[in-house]
């Protein structure tokens, strides 16, 4: 805009110069040479201004994206050299002015100041080199030692990282031009490693497989192309293991902690699932030789968790935590106090069978639990995608609006999932300020449905726009909030439901689970007393068995 009306103000002096310099007797001479000097000054001044926009072109290039991500050093460089050559040019041939004093007086000023700002202006020609070769842009992440950061700012004297933990570290550009720099494109994948051990008699495929189960779980933050891998990178012939590396992709370079602890936090819920343990007992304690101390061993050198836990049953000498890994290596439950509650009115037998026939499975946060068979809750929490009709949800909804009405104080225990929770805080104060806070902890500690809770906050959102935008977060139905004690994938295992409904655990919880297998030979050695029983139990309970009956479950058990 500057540049077009600094041009047409340069035709307008060329035009009246040229029309006061056909009639001479309209001007002085004085004010024709002042007109002159201040048309050229201007002509001089629209060349510059053209020259700077093809320069910035020609040099500065666009960023990924199609933008320029680069800071205005280059360009300010630019202009102050373009400015001082074309001051310099219309001093001596515009001015008719001697600049050789004047060059040489910079020079000496230029020598002087040189040598007081050398730090700085090495700063500045770094920086020029940077904008210049371009190792890095906005938005990069780089690493050298402990040092890690995302770039946020290139400056003419420094460049600023933005750190993990929130902070923002100033960097001279002599730092990045002098030194080592690991440089990670922000539009191209990371591979991350994370590594663990297993013991040597575990196979390695298993333990692979199982791994790249949880890498592909749907982790977030993973990339699915480059595809993750795991292999085996080594083993401790001392503490008898094998050392792998799970590597995975990511463009999020500085939450790769929190990645690999929900990779190893999912990859031990899938481990005590196949019976494996991903670490052993830290040490176990035998007495040495001479009988008069203790040495402390690694639980490795003597063998896996089932020695350990044969080593307990014969009295060796062992700690507690090892005979309580150990313990936890079987699969097979024994019965809880929850499962004996939800059993006891269906009487001793059938409450045996079922508890000396379940199968004790761990899940970790969101991950997903639904499968082919019965489960019942025994600890933690869960959310089954089972929606519910129209009446059903409004009839929710309308409780929990009572609720929060006749107790308008209410404060107690996070019902919902500590990442929804923080989501829906996040998202409410954008709508409400600092309002939201209060009425978060309210809906919280009264539904643990993420539906229900964006929908009665978003009923003190008054204002159109951002109630629309609130609400675009918001689940598309309730969902069944699974606790202690609640049983789910009996419709299902019964023929009642024609599929599986999807589940995830909200948090870690633990689940018994019987195979149809396990489940008819468990019912076949009831009477018809307790198979009457457990079918009334479970259409008051289970869902999608509101129709069930003996007669209904004698035919399952016979497999028709």
């Amino acid at each position: 805009m500057w540049t077009l009306i600094v041009i047409a103000l340069v035709a307008l002096l060329w035009l009246l110069q040229v029309t006061l310099g056909t009639d001479a007797g309209n001007i002085s001479l004085l004010n024709a040479k002042l007109l002159s000097n201040v048309t050229l000054g201007f002509s001089v001044l629209a060349v510059v201004l053209v020259l700077q926009r093809l320069l910035k072109h020609l040099l500065l290039k666009p960023g990924r994206a199609g933008s320029s991500t680069t800071s205005d050093l280059l360009q300010a460089v630019m202009t102050v050299t373009l400015y001082l050559i074309a001051s310099m040019l219309y001093l001596r041939f515009g001015l008719g002015q001697d600049i050789s004093s004047v060059l040489a007086t910079s020079a000496m000023l230029s020598v002087i100041v040189g040598l007081a700002l050398q730090p700085t202006l090495g700063h500045l020609f770094a920086g020029v080199s940077i904008e210049i070769e371009r190792p890095l842009r906005v938005g990069d992440f780089v690493r050298r030692e402990e040092l890690e950061g995302q770039v946020v700012s290139l400056s003419w004297r420094s460049v600023y990282l933005r750190t993990e933990r929130g902070s923002i570290i100033v960097l001279p550009n002599s730092e990045f031009t002098s030194r080592l720099l690991e440089v990670i494109p922000a539009d191209q994948p990371f591979r991350h490693q994370v590594n663990f051990s297993m013991a040597s008699d575990h196979a390695p495929g298993q333990v692979i497989r199982v791994a790249m189960q949880v890498l592909r779980s749907d982790l977030p933050g993973i990339c699915t192309t480059p595809g993750s891998s795991v292999v085996v990178v080594g083993n401790d012939a001392v503490t008898g293991t094998l050392r792998y590396a799970a590597r995975l992709y990511t463009l999020q370079f500085l939450d790769r902690g929190t990645m690999s602890s929900a990779f190893l936090e999912r990859l031990w819920y899938a481990l005590s699932r196949e019976g494996m343990a991903m670490l052993t007992p830290p040490s176990i304690w035998w007495p040495s030789a001479e009988g008069s101390s203790e040495v402390p061993r690694l639980a490795n050198e003597s063998g896996t968790a089932r020695q350990i836990q044969a080593r307990c049953a014969n009295g060796e000498f062992v700690d507690d935590a090892g005979c309580e890994s150990a313990a936890n290596m079987h699969s097979t439950h024994v019965g809880t106090v929850v499962l004996e509650h939800a059993l006891a009115c269906v009487g001793p037998v059938l409450q045996q069978a079922l508890s000396a026939s379940a199968q004790t499975l761990r899940y970790g946060r969101f991950e997903r639990c639904d499968s082919a068979a019965v489960a019942f809750v025994d600890q933690g929490r869960l959310s089954e995608d089972r929606p519910l009709g129209e009446e059903q949800a409004e009839a929710a909804f309308l409780m929990l609006m009572a609720e929060l009405e006749r107790a308008p104080n209410i404060a107690g225990m996070n019902r919902l999932n500590q990442d929804v929770y923080q989501r829906l805080l996040h998202e409410g104060s954008l709508a409400l300020g600092p309002l939201a806070g209060n009425l978060c902890q309210r809906i919280a500690a009264l539904t643990a449905d993420p539906y229900l809770a964006y929908r009665a906050f978003a009923e003190s959102v008054t204002q159109p726009e951002q109630r629309a935008q609130f609400l675009a977060h918001i689940p598309a139905h309730p969902a069944r909030i699974l606790g202690e004690g609640d049983w789910l994938g009996w419709a299902y295992m019964l023929g009642l439901e024609s599929d599986i409904k999807p589940c995830h655990a909200s948090q870690g919880c633990t689940l018994m689970v019987w195979s149809s297998a396990a489940l008819r030979s468990a019912l076949k050695a009831a009477p018809d007393t307790e198979l009457t029983a457990l079918a009334n139990m479970l259409r008051e309970q289970a869902p999608g068995c509101e129709t069930l009956n003996v007669q209904r479950l004698q035919t399952w058990l016979q497999g028709i």
